[in-house]
């Protein structure tokens, strides 16, 4: 037990373990984890991203559409835990569909969730090595070694590395935007005035659902909240908002500084485009802010490598049961290099093949993701025979919304693949 009556021995040790035994008793035992577990999933990748495609339309535009998306994401969220409330496995979407439908919702499940992990996993290969040097060739082969060996520890070892790897995230992800909100002039805030090319206005908002995804973790939700549609509601709600109120002032902070201090660059990413490590440059040069530059590199970093352990471990662990059940199955340490080795390889030839695989990949993952996040869940939603837990899903308006809504990513991804041909 600690000693808190005296001042003298009570130790700086001593005081360091009972501040984390504290967070953890609040992390762990409070009505905040599900939030927790839902914003910090969301919030990853799209710190890198968002500033990169929601510069062609301005700040206010941004902050209003990423607004609609929070909202979608919650009402999205809502269907898919109702279908966890009413069933029986309560786990992946693959097993609630074989539950609700039959095989061929749990076959649309299982190929679009492999397709998504997969396409994810090339983006952060391909983003990390851009991060670190430019995105050369060989530094993907080697980023791609590095998550191989990674994702062959075991689930516990990979857990706790992600679980400190995000908290360093938030506390770099806080500081950086308290640095960057003290040095906005909010009477220049930058402006969209010039015209938008069809092409880049398509990559929006495909990426920015992905950038908002944490479907991923609902199935864990509901036992998390003991079942109480109530908790799980409040969860979803601010599971949406935390990640949308980030995001927008990262935004707001990026656009602002580059703005004021590089128009001519500003102008480049807003008709143009220009790569990550083009954007962690252009931070880094701005005048009596060098160590902006380091902060946001230590964000792109923590971003993306948070996001690989989470869908490199998911894919893995996915992989290794189908090869446990197959004929071709090894012992443990085999199925968990074969299952590895099968998660990195797709990837990585993805991310030597594909020019400015980050944005692109991500905004074809907002397509993957509107199927497992909205359509499937919704077709499933109309197979419930029994009462609604959440009285928001009966309005049959927004479920309307919520599907047109998935149905213009899909248009959007779709039309950026045909312009660009």
């Amino acid at each position: 037990m600690l000693n808190l009556t005296s001042r003298n021995k009570f130790s700086r040790n001593e005081y360091g373990h009972f501040c984390r035994l504290l967070f953890e008793e609040f992390f762990m035992k409070s009505n905040l984890r599900p939030i927790f577990i839902l914003s910090g999933t969301a919030i990853g990748s799209g710190m890198i991203s968002l500033p990169l495609v929601l510069a062609h339309i301005g700040i206010f535009p941004s902050i209003l559409i990423m607004g609609i998306c929070a909202f979608m994401t919650y009402i999205s969220a809502l269907i898919r835990t109702e279908l966890n409330l009413h069933s029986n496995c309560r786990f992946t979407l693959e097993l609630v569909g074989l539950e609700f439908s039959g095989k061929g919702a749990a076959l649309c499940g299982k190929l679009s969730l492999r397709l998504l992990q997969f396409s994810l996993l090339s983006a952060y290969i391909y983003g990390l090595s851009t991060v670190l040097c430019a995105g050369s060739q060989p530094l993907k082969v080697g980023v791609a070694l590095g998550v191989f060996l990674l994702l062959v520890f075991s689930s516990p070892r990979i857990l706790d590395i992600n679980k400190k790897l995000f908290f360093a995230f938030i506390v770099v992800i806080l500081f950086a935007i308290a640095c960057m909100v003290a040095k906005i002039n909010f009477a220049a805030l930058p402006q969209s005035t010039h015209a938008i090319e069809m092409s880049r206005f398509c990559v929006i908002l495909p990426t920015l659902f992905t950038s908002f995804g944490f479907q991923g973790s609902l199935h864990s939700i509901t036992n998390c909240c003991n079942n109480d549609p109530k908790m799980i509601k409040s969860a979803c709600l601010w599971g949406s908002i935390i990640p949308a109120l980030i995001y927008s002032l990262w935004v707001i902070g990026v656009f602002a500084l580059i703005f004021s201090t590089q128009p001519v660059l500003f102008e480049k990413m807003a008709t143009q485009g220009i790569d990550i490590d083009e954007l962690i440059k252009a931070l880094g040069l701005i005048s009596n802010a060098s160590f902006i530059k380091a902060t946001v590199l230590a964000i792109s970093i923590l971003a993306i490598g948070t996001s690989i352990v989470g869908v490199g471990l998911a894919l893995v662990e996915d992989l290794e049961l189908s090869l446990e059940s197959s004929k071709f199955k090894l012992n443990k340490n085999g199925n968990r290099a074969v299952s590895a080795a099968l998660s990195v390889v797709p990837a990585l030839l993805v991310a030597l093949l594909v020019p400015n695989a980050f944005v692109g990949v991500l905004s074809f993952a907002g397509m993957i993701l509107s199927v497992i996040a909205i359509f499937l869940p919704t077709f499933l939603l109309f197979k419930i025979n029994k009462p609604l837990e959440f009285s928001i899903l009966k309005r049959k308006e927004l479920i309307g919304a919520c599907v047109v809504f998935g149905g213009l990513i899909v248009l959007c991804e779709l039309g950026g693949l045909l312009w660009h041909r």
